[in-house]
């Protein structure tokens, strides 16, 4: 799928997958690099749409949006968790509740900000 940001007219994703079912959103992009992800949350809100950075293998953008297809959070240069550096441990959450939780390759959410219109294609 695309992920489109309709105010700036900017394509985030060419060839992103949807990760809908329980299994697909547990694994999101653990272990793999070069590939977009649009993870679906279980339902609507802060704590259904955080994500961690457990054995990711490098930096990502994220863009949580919201069920009107809002965005409803931005994190760009997310940091892979490291065993070794206790600092990236961390759970990210998105500003306002969000029901989609889009994974970029690190440097695509361009100038992406809370309230633009998105599109999945």
């Amino acid at each position: 799928m695309k992920v489109l940001n309709r105010g700036s007219g900017i394509l985030l994703s060419g060839n992103a997958k949807l990760a809908d079912s329980f299994l697909d959103r547990l694994i999101g992009l653990m272990f793999s690099k070069g590939k977009d992800l649009v993870i679906k949350a279980s339902r609507e809100g802060v704590m259904e749409s955080s994500i961690h950075m457990m054995f990711m293998l490098q930096q990502i953008d994220v863009v949580w949006v919201d069920g009107k297809m809002r965005v409803a959070g931005v994190r760009k240069t997310v940091p892979p968790c490291s065993l070794f550096k206790p600092g990236t441990w961390k759970i990210y959450f998105p500003e306002k509740p969000a029901l989609y939780v889009v994974e970029l390759a690190c440097g695509s959410a361009g100038e992406t900000k809370v309230g633009d219109e998105i599109e999945f294609i």
